[in-house]
């Protein structure tokens, strides 16, 4: 916990922070504007024509609730009648346990659609217990790929070949990215035509934010002009710590209706879901937890559509 002993304390406390910010924000490298604003919900797939809409979720800095995220913001929409599909990109595979799926008991991932010219998609494709949510797994194998993709010409758009001939199946394809910077990465953003950048409200979350920003924009340049953000998401908030509030309040105050609006809170049930491999929307529906990433989804159609 974060304490103070004094207004004028607090006060000297908060504009250094402050001033911290500032410095970190400096020569950020500016991304488009978006309003975030919540509507009704919706309970329609999206039309033909917007199909689908590929988010990349990712942060180069780990611990950020980044696969969280994706896992449950994938399996509110799946709720919500939007028929989704999660790609793990992460050799971790914590995406796939998310839902219960195991590459050893599979054997096959996401790594032999991107080497396997043979593979198909429905070989590697798993369903889960949300009607609607499908997953393609990752394995640990998938460390091996940006290796051998380097050796392959246009590496980087393997993803993009690979989902080309069922995109169109799916309302919302959310790719969970590892958390560096590599070919695995470049391959989400070259495909993906939006960026999901979950923060945790921390002074030193924001340090990777200026690179991460500029390789956006660089693969706008080169290879997805495409490419937007669609949303930066302040992720595991604990309103009980000062720090988390000011950082809360600063990273508003910079991107403005860049931030959604909805904030996903520090929760036990978030804890909890990973370990019995359910998403907290089924875990623990009348969760806190479960209300945040509800709010969110709504957020994410609202944008969507508003957009087109």
């Amino acid at each position: 916990m974060f304490e103070t002993k004094g207004q004028e304390t607090a006060t000297v406390i908060k504009k250094k922070s402050w001033l911290g910010l500032k410095e970190l924000f400096f020569g950020m490298p500016a991304i488009g504007q978006n309003g975030h604003t919540a509507i009704d919900e919706k309970e329609t797939r999206l039309p033909v024509y917007l199909r689908p809409v590929a988010v990349s979720i990712m942060n180069q800095k780990g611990g950020c609730g980044k696969t969280t995220t994706a896992v449950n913001l994938s399996a509110a929409l799946a709720m919500k009648g939007y028929r989704v599909l999660v790609v793990d990109m992460d050799p971790q595979a914590h995406a796939s346990l998310g839902f219960g799926i195991t590459v050893e008991e599979f054997r096959r991932s996401v790594y032999d659609l991107l080497i396997d010219p043979e593979a198909k998609f429905g070989d590697v494709m798993r369903s889960t217990s949300i009607p609607g949510l499908d997953v393609l797994p990752s394995s640990i194998r998938l460390s091996s790929a940006q290796l051998e993709l380097a050796n392959v010409p246009r590496g980087e758009t393997a993803l993009k070949r690979s989902l080309k001939q069922v995109e169109k199946e799916y309302d919302f394809i959310l790719i969970d990215c590892p958390p560096t910077l590599n070919l695995l990465t470049l391959n989400t953003l070259a495909y993906a035509s939006k960026i999901l950048v979950p923060i945790q409200t921390h002074y030193y979350a924001m340090e990777g934010m200026k690179e991460l920003f500029r390789t956006i924009e660089a693969v706008r340049n080169r290879f997805n002009p495409k490419l937007e953000v669609l949303g930066i998401l302040a992720t595991l908030y604990d309103r009980r710590v000062g720090v988390a509030a000011e950082m809360l309040e600063a990273l508003r105050g910079y991107f403005q209706s860049r931030m959604f609006e909805t904030v996903i809170n520090s929760s036990a049930k978030l804890i909890e879901a990973p370990m019995v491999h359910e998403p907290v929307i089924s875990y623990a529906p009348r969760s806190g937890a479960a209300e945040d990433f509800n709010r969110l989804a709504t957020e994410v159609v609202n944008l969507v559509t508003k957009e087109n």
